[in-house]
């Protein structure tokens, strides 16, 4: 059987972005993911080299993807599956971007930060406690990171990009806001101290 008949050969995305959220329903997180992913690679920098893609690989891995439009020749064979799931995510980067040269650059930027409410839109849905969604939302990033990194350097863009994921994400906020309010904490504990030593 020929499973590339299995994968999801392209995502059309819309010339208009108020098309956008109509078509991201209808797909996986791991679909949006990737689609973050080649947005990345392919604005972030112009390409996705092969390092890049070795990194990508690693992190589909790691992150378990299980995209509901692949099915396995061998569901047994771990590595098999591995490599069927990483030639399926280059598929759809490549299929989905052929003709995205009407792209501007506020486009890249707008379809960066829907894609990635809409995958925590879906991890609201899927994935019960807070803490596990922040944990997850924080893979993202760094798995976004990792990718920009492994050419041995970071562009401009990438980092735009990957800062744009944490201007859209609800989780990544919550968690700056925590860092903040630990470090208000910790300098009003500190004054509070030095204003005893004083007293005293």
């Amino acid at each position: 059987m020929d499973n590339n008949k299995n994968m999801a050969s392209s995502v059309d995305i819309p010339e208009n972005i108020q098309n956008f959220e109509p078509l991201l329903s209808q797909l996986g997180w791991e679909e949006k993911f990737v689609l973050l992913v080649g947005l990345l690679a392919l604005y972030g920098d112009g390409e996705f080299s092969e390092s890049e893609i070795v990194t990508f690989r690693e992190i589909i891995e790691e992150l378990e993807f299980t995209p509901s439009s692949l099915i396995h020749r061998d569901p047994t064979d771990e590595e098999l599956c591995l490599e069927e799931k990483v030639a399926w995510a280059l598929n759809l980067i490549r299929s989905s971007f052929t003709n995205s040269e009407h792209f501007t650059e506020d486009d890249i930027f707008e379809f960066f930060k829907e894609i990635t409410a809409s995958i925590e839109a879906d991890f609201n849905n899927d994935i019960p406690d807070k803490q596990d969604r922040v944990t997850y939302s924080n893979k993202l990033k760094q798995a976004l990171t990792d990718i920009a990194e492994a050419d041995g350097t970071i562009s401009d863009k990438e980092k735009e990009l990957i800062s744009t994921f944490s201007k859209a994400s609800s989780f990544q906020l919550n968690f700056r806001d925590w860092m903040v309010g630990i470090g208000l904490l910790g300098a009003v504990g500190y004054g509070f101290y030095k204003l005893i030593v004083w007293i005293f």
